[in-house]
This record gives C-alpha cells, structure tokens and sequence, in this order.
C-alpha cells in the first residue's frame, strides 16, 4: 500500500506520483488492450515514457521508460528528464515479419537514446532496442536502467520472480494472482537487478548508483522491478535488445519442454541457441515460430541473415543480387546482414548495371575490368562478345585505322584497314 507517501511527500508529491493516463503521442494496436483476445495497447510518449494495456487494465503504475546515469547523475523518462528529439510513425502491419514498429528518440546532454518498440498483433510480450550514441569525445562512464513500478491485473503488489534460481536472472519480474511482469534477457545480458520495492530503483538511477540485485519474493511487496546495463565509458553507440512480457499461466514455463507457455514467446522441445528458439524460449532475430511444440524458419526479407539464408538484403525483390528466397542471385555477390550485393565482373554474367562481362577484368578487349564498355568497341551477350566498332572515329584492337567513315577510297577502307597508296 501507499499511504505513507501522504505523510513523507505531502500534497504535491502525490499528485506527480499517481497514477495517470500516458501521454500517448504514438499508439500501437489502438484497438487491443481491452481483453483477454486482443493482446497489448502501447501508448509511447515523445518523452521516452511508455504506458502499457492489457485486459482493460495498465501494467504500469505510471508511465515508465528508460533511465540514462552520465557519470553520477541518472534522467529518467519517466520524469521527463529528457530532451525530446523525434518519434517515428507506427510503421508495419502487426505481424510476425512486419512487426508494429516504433522508433523515439530522446537526448540529455549531448547523448541520445533511440528507443524502439516491436509488437506483433495478439502477443502478450514485445521487443525493446536502446541505442546510446555518445557525444563526441565523451569521456563519462554510462550506466543504462529499465526500471518500472508494476501494476498487474489491476493491482500494486506481487512477488518477485526469476529463472534461472541461481546466478544472474535471464528472466526477472513480478508474479500476481498467475500474471507475470518480466523482463527477458536479449542481445546483452544486463549485470544488475532488482525486484523488490518499486521506489529504490528509480533512486539508484538517479544517483549514478549500481543496483542491489535484491530479490523479495513476499507476494504483498509493492514490487517493482529493475534491470541495468553498465556501458563504461562509451565512444560508439551501445545497442541493447530485450523483452517485455505480460503473460497469465497458472504454474511457470518450462522451457525446452515442447509446451508453450506463458511468457515463452516459443517452445521447440530444447534449450539450443541458433534454431529459431533460444535456450530462454524466445524467439530469435531472424525468425518466426509457431505452434507447440514451436516449429521455427527464416523470415526472408528481414534484413537479418540467419540459418540457410545465404543472404537477406531487407527485400524480397528479384534481380538485385538477392532473391525472394534469399539466395544469391548468378553474377552477384552479397556479405552481411543485412546484405549488401554487389555485381562480380569478370564472372562471365552480364547482371545489374554491368555494361558488359566477358568473363576477365583485362583492359584492353572491348570489355574493361571494371565490366565497362571500352571507348571504339561494341559489346553484347552473357558473356559479352566483344567488336572493334570501325568508322568511329576510334583506332583500337586490330584495326590499322578509323577515320571516322566507312567509305572506301580515302585511305582507310570500310573494314578499317589501309588502302593500297596510302600510308
């Protein structure tokens, strides 16, 4: 309960810390969030602050987002800390390989954070990507928190939660009444926690500090739950991907049993990374899962290549190196993810925006090594065939001259060569 915030902060105090609609500036599935079919509502602030819908009933006490510390002192969205920079359209279609996309971008003395949200229609989780670009000879050492007071099924309290038992958490929340508030580990795992009390948190973050990796598993706490990424001393962007999910199940997940299940966003029956379901039974960059037991493939298109993919360019276009299947095209050569293609002159396949390939890079017969046209020859075919062009003008290959004609009699005959007299 709160009732003592009426005695230590008095009137004004609690007017900033009740409870309050989000300052919706961008709303993802505007529609859900009113029950059990219908998943999550996100409502996303310009401020960097997020409020979440589901059942009819927030998640958050308040509308929460990340907290940022530069050296000793800590911002948080929540407060409205932060300098609102932009704030993308939602953008996708809801689905699995077109997810609802936002993207906010804040700022505090002279860093920015580029927070984006991912939503599939219907989940009852959702993808987090932080982005901290320094400032140009920055120097201060950065301490990244996600921490929020919980509020679930409509109520304040709950017990903490997190898988594994021992070690660092890569699942940690809240439980209430067979709800679950986690956070789920991503690309990084963070290096400190807490789920406890809501308020000390939002201290710690404030103050530069380290969380206490408390953990009060009593199920009438007013819980909060934290997690922080300590970057150091950054001079390139730090990403940082996770999860948040907000799933009901009677009894925890067990991942890797081949069963679905609360806030498993898949189950594929094991516990191996690199398959589409990661050993936290979440699903992997790259790839769509289904069912349960979880069957999982590729997403071609996405931009991130995996598994069998020998690339994905972000398109399911034909013709630019990279196929609707994601297989490289003939004549093309593509790297990274997501790939970038390029034409291999010299292969003996005339693609893309090669003038001519016949099958060499050497200058000089008709083709250049840079798959060019050269100047007085004329080229066609895959491979090109190459052809001195006479009466251009241009004396190259075996022609003994080119005046610029193909008339006979003036010295140099249609076929180029020298007539008898004539030097």
């Amino acid at each position: 309960m709160r009732s003592w915030r009426w005695i230590v902060a008095g009137a004004l105090s609690l007017l900033l810390l009740a409870p309050a609609a989000a300052r919706a500036d961008a709303t993802i599935n505007p529609t859900g969030g009113t029950s059990s079919a219908d998943g999550l509502r996100i409502e996303v602030s310009t401020y960097g602050a997020f409020q979440i819908y589901r059942n009819g009933q927030r998640q958050l006490y308040t509308d929460e987002g990340l907290c940022l510390a530069i050296g000793g002192t800590g911002y948080c969205a929540r407060s409205y800390a932060f300098t609102p920079v932009s704030q993308t359209a939602v953008t996708g279609s809801g689905t699995a390989s077109s997810p609802w996309t936002v993207t906010t971008v804040i700022a505090r003395d002279g860093y920015s954070i580029a927070h984006t949200i991912r939503y599939v229609a219907g989940d009852l989780f959702f993808d987090l990507e932080a982005v901290v670009t320094p400032p140009s000879g920055a120097t201060a050492t950065i301490k990244l928190y996600h921490p929020v007071d919980t509020y679930l099924s409509g109520g304040d309290n709950g017990a903490a939660f997190v898988q594994p038992a021992t070690g660092t958490p890569t699942v940690i929340g809240v439980t209430r009444d067979g709800q679950y508030e986690v956070f789920v580990v991503g690309n990084r795992l963070w290096d400190r926690y807490y789920s406890a009390n809501y308020w000390p948190p939002f201290g710690v973050a404030t103050s530069g500090g380290d969380l206490s990796n408390e953990l009060d598993f009593n199920t009438y706490v007013d819980n909060g739950v934290a997690v922080q990424w300590t970057l150091g001393a950054i001079t390139t962007p730090q990403t940082i991907r996770y999860r948040m999910s907000f799933s009901t199940v009677l009894t925890p997940p067990v991942c890797g049993d081949g069963t679905k299940a609360g806030f498993e966003s898949c189950d594929d029956g094991n516990t191996t990374n690199g398959d589409g379901c990661s050993a936290l039974c979440q699903i992997e960059d790259g790839y769509a899962c289904s069912g349960s037991p979880s069957s999982c493939a590729t997403v071609c298109g996405d931009g991130i290549r995996v598994g069998a993919e020998a690339c994905d360019d972000g398109n399911t276009r034909a013709g630019d190196g990279c196929s609707g299947a994601c297989a490289i095209e003939s004549g093309y050569a593509c790297s990274g993810s997501p790939s970038s293609c390029a034409t291999v002159c010299g292969d003996g396949i005339r693609v893309g925006a090669e003038a001519c390939d016949d099958g060499n890079t050497r200058a000089g017969d008709g083709c250049s090594g840079a798959c060019a046209i050269e100047s007085g020859y004329a080229c066609s075919g895959s491979p090109s065939s190459c052809a001195t062009v006479c009466g251009d003008g241009i004396r190259v290959g075996a022609e003994a001259c080119d005046d610029g004609n193909t008339r006979a009699g003036d010295g140099c005959s249609g076929a180029c060569a020298i007539e008898s007299g004539y030097a």
